[in-house]
Parts: structure tokens; C-alpha cells; sequence
């Protein structure tokens, strides 16, 4: 029976975990425990002007200095343990404010440090060391390394969080002294730097996360706005009931950003690949697709194109490898027809219900395209308990499956298919697969994960079909914006109108 540790699932990701936590080790101080939710300051969007949070008086948005003013669906949420990697909106009003030992660089397309000053491995990189020589929170208190321990104690408090997973690899965390923290690992992981740059991992105060004191460059005024010591702009956050209203406040000229989800339909502003994958693992341990001519019979046959277009619209590019190049599909993708029809079935393809019904759409698309080619396909929608019981069990033949990463990463994508993963639900095994990932993840050496790729896709044990996109609809009132994968705001790209 297999365990899954971390299945990514609709347009989202539903996780389960095993696995031993990471021991944890820190300075001496208080226990202080943070409130469940932050305390929320924001304003409810209407078909009235938008008020200043607090006076119920109408605002211009440019008095006082210049505001932009973002839709948040639902409550902004200012703590990175209750924000999902896969909510745009979530990920940028968190990297306000919060800040992590390092960050993701856009422009460079790497990792840089953030709050820590100085990063370093002397073993290979199964340790890793960061300091903290001169980073303070906003209200001045220096942040140290049992801030740091704090921090990361708090997202693997939840075992299930893919946050938490993604530190599976890490043993302990200890402070080595007020301002130095090491992580030890199990193995060496070159990618580390990057994999705490997301949000995800920012180092929160001691009291109560709510924005009032933070490690970003905002901070949660006394008037409800984010303001900064470092940027001259403030951000003001509008709770909107759902995004339809948020689209229709933009549209007034109430809001300044919007993100979109995959199922928007119309034109958006801003565009960039996100972190978010969209596969279905083929499972080669069922009769019918053990032989690998059957399981390359599956994967030809399917359009990527047609079948992303079909479920998600412009909300999501096909793609025809694990780890894509680029965004578009390169043709051919999948959908060619055989000469004679491949009669292979039954196949039980099954993926998790949910209320967009996109799920549903994309694994009728896939079996309709698998009916074209003569294979004989089932779809079947089930709750996530059922998905994970089933999946588990290794009761069905391709199994919606996916990849949320935390950066840009060959390393998150290729690793669910080692031997000796909790998320192989292909039950694909190969000792050369496994020293060439362990190999990358020494060196960081893309021609070895490029090397393992091409292994998985001759074996044929995943069928990649898209990523998706964030997307944004932006006003005319911001001259330049750039987003970065999951969402946040490249704040140096940031500049307004005159």
C-alpha cells in the first residue's frame, strides 16, 4: 500500500503527509502564542465610493500620498501558516509583510538574501547557515535566530501544509547564537537558499501576527493601509465577497489590482507562468498499462492544447514536459491519432470533485481524447477522502495528479517519482533515476535533472498537461508592475502614474 505524502489536486492543492517532523532547537525565551487569524483592517467593496478604513468618509486615493488599492476575495490574510501557496492574492498581500531569510529574484531568475545577510554551506549542503547581522522587525526590535526557529516551528506545526513538506529534508534547526541559524538536512539539497525564499517561510514576531509588527517592508497603520518606511506608496486592502464583484469594482475604477482566477473569462493586464502544474500520473503497476508501449499509447494520444483550452481557457498553458522550458506547448503536444485503433481498457481515471467544475471538464476532455484513439477511458470524481484511500491503494490507472512549487523548481517536479517517495503513485522504480535526482540535488546541475526527465518521459509514467497562470487585471493608475510565480509583487517594479 502506498502512503501519499503531498498529492496536488484540482487547481489547487489538498495535501496528506507522513513522515517524522524535524527537531527543532532554540534560544531560551517566553512561549508566546499567536492568535489563529490575524486581526483584519480593511475596507468591504459597494456600489458606494470606497471609505478611508475607520472614518466611513469617502478617499482619494491619491491624498496623503499614493495608494494602490488591491481586491482581496473574501479577508486578507495576514499570517504565512493561514495563507495557500496557490492564492495569488494571498501570496502578494503576505509578501508585503513579511520578509524571509532569502527571496526569489525575478530579473536574475534566482535566490538572494533577504533578511539574512550572509548564506552559506560548508559541507556539500547538507548544512546550511544563515545570519542575521542587522534585521529588525518594523518596530525596530532586532530579529534573531530564535525568531527564525520560531518561525519555521510554526509552519511545520501543520504536518499536512505543503509548507510543511517541503521541509522534509530538514532534521533540526538550531540557533546556533543570537544571530546565526543552521538547518541540517538529510541530504544534501543545493536548492535550499531558494526553496525559503517563498513568503511562505517569512519570519513573523513573537506576539500576535497581525501586521502591526513585521519583517516586511509594510506594516498595518493606525488608518487600516499598509504602509513602509521604505517605498513612498501605500496599499490598500478591500474585501470583496467574490470575484465577480471584484472584477466589476476594477471595472468601475474602484480597485487598481485584481487577480483572476483560471476560469476568468476576458482580458487581463498581467500575465506570468505560475507555480502550479496540472498532471495525471499513470499508474505502471495496473495490468493494463504495465507495458510501456500501452502507457506511451496514453500519453500520445492526448491533446494538451485541446484539453487545457477545454477546462481552464486562457487561465492555463499546455505543456508537453514535466519541466516545460517555456509556458507553450511546443508542437507536436500530444493528440496524434494511430493508423488503427490502440483497443487498450478499460482505464479508471479519477480525480478529486469540486464546485468550478473544471476538474470535471479536463477529465472528460482527456477521455475523450483517449476515446479517439481507441482507448477505452472512465472518468470518475471523488471526495478527497476517497481520492487518497483509492489513489492509495492502487486501485485505478491514472490518477490526477500535479506539482506546486514554492520556487521555480526541476527538483519538486521530478521528485514525487523517486523510489522511495510517499507521492510515487505511478510506482515507477529505477535506481538510475534516484542517483541522478540525489546527484542534482548535490550539485544543482540541470543537465542531471534533464537526464531524469528524459527517463520519465520514455517510461511514460506522466501524462504533464498544463500550468497555470496569474493573472491580473491592473488600472491605469500603475505605470509598471511585475509579478513573480506565486503571485507576490516585484515591489522594485513597482512605479504609478504621474
Amino acid at each position: 500500500m502506498r502512503v501519499l505524502a503531498v498529492l496536488c489536486l484540482t487547481a489547487v492543492a489538498a495535501s496528506a503527509c507522513s513522515g517524522e517532523r524535524p527537531v527543532l532547537v532554540r534560544e531560551p525565551r517566553p512561549e508566546q502564542t499567536a492568535p489563529p487569524v490575524a486581526e483584519q483592517v480593511v475596507d468591504t467593496a459597494s456600489d458606494a465610493p470606497l471609505a478611508d478604513a475607520g472614518s466611513g468618509e469617502a478617499v482619494d486615493p491619491t491624498d496623503g500620498g499614493p495608494v494602490v488599492r488591491v481586491g482581496v476575495v473574501g479577508s486578507p490574510v495576514l499570517d504565512p501558516v493561514l495563507v495557500s501557496a496557490v492564492d495569488p492574492t494571498g501570496m502578494a498581500v503576505l509578501d508585503l509583510v513579511t520578509d524571509g531569510l532569502t527571496e526569489w529574484d525575478p530579473q536574475r531568475n534566482t535566490w538572494a538574501p533577504a533578511l539574512a545577510d550572509d548564506v552559506w554551506t560548508d559541507d556539500g549542503g547538507r548544512s546550511w547557515r544563515f545570519t542575521l547581522d542587522g534585521a529588525s522587525f518594523s518596530d525596530g526590535t532586532a530579529i534573531r535566530a530564535d525568531d527564525v526557529v520560531r518561525s519555521f516551528e510554526r509552519v511545520l506545526g501543520d504536518g499536512l501544509s505543503l509548507p510543511a513538506t517541503r521541509l522534509e529534508m530538514v532534521d533540526a534547526i538550531v540557533a546556533v547564537d543570537p544571530t546565526t541559524v543552521a538547518f541540517e538536512l538529510s541530504e544534501p539539497f543545493a536548492a535550499f537558499p531558494a526553496l525559503v525564499s517563498s513568503p511562505l517561510y517569512g519570519i513573523v514576531p513573537g506576539g500576535p501576527v497581525d501586521g502591526r509588527v513585521t519583517s516586511g517592508p509594510f506594516r498595518v497603520a493606525g488608518d487600516g493601509r499598509l504602509v513602509s518606511d521604505r517605498f513612498a506608496h501605500a496599499f490598500h486592502l478591500v474585501s470583496i465577497a467574490n470575484e465577480a464583484s471584484a472584477v466589476e469594482a476594477f471595472r468601475r475604477g474602484d480597485l487598481d489590482v485584481v487577480f483572476v482566477s483560471a476560469g476568468h473569462v476576458g482580458p487581463t493586464t498581467v500575465s506570468v507562468a505560475s507555480a502550479v502544474e496540472i498532471h495525471y500520473a499513470l499508474n505502471a503497476s495496473a495490468p493494463v498499462l504495465a507495458d510501456v508501449e500501452h502507457r506511451r499509447a496514453v500519453v500520445d494520444a492526448v491533446s494538451r492544447t485541446r484539453v487545457t483550452e477545454a477546462a481552464f481557457g486562457e487561465g492555463a498553458g499546455a505543456i508537453g514536459r514535466l519541466v516545460p522550458a517555456a509556458l507553450a506547448c511546443a508542437a507536436p503536444c500530444g493528440g496524434d491519432q494511430p493508423e488503427e485503433a490502440a483497443d487498450l481498457g478499460p482505464i479508471s481515471l479519477v480525480y478529486v470533485a469540486e464546485p468550478t467544475g473544471r476538474e470535471e471538464a479536463l477529465a472528460d476532455a482527456v477521455v475523450g481524447e483517449l476515446a479517439d484513439a481507441g482507448i477505452d477511458a472512465v472518468a470518475t470524481g471523488l471526495t478527497l477522502d476517497d481520492f487518497v484511500d483509492q489513489v492509495s491503494a492502487g486501485e485505478h490507472e491514472m490518477v490526477r495528479t500535479g506539482w506546486v512549487g514554492l520556487f521555480p523548481s526541476a527538483d519538486s517536479q521530478l521528485a514525487p517519482y523517486r523510489s522511495t517517495s510517499p507521492d510515487n503513485v505511478a510506482g515507477f522504480s529505477s535506481g538510475t533515476f534516484d542517483d541522478l535526482l540525489t546527484a542534482a540535488r548535490t550539485t544543482g546541475g540541470a543537465s542531471l535533472h534533464g537526464e531524469a526527465q528524459a527517463m520519465l518521459q520514455d517510461e511514460a509514467v506522466v501524462l504533464p498537461v498544463a500550468r497555470l497562470r496569474v493573472r491580473a487585471l491592473v488600472s491605469d493608475r500603475i505605470a509598471s508592475i511585475e509579478l513573480r510565480h506565486d503571485g507576490s509583487i516585484d515591489l522594485d517594479s513597482l512605479r504609478l502614474a504621474n
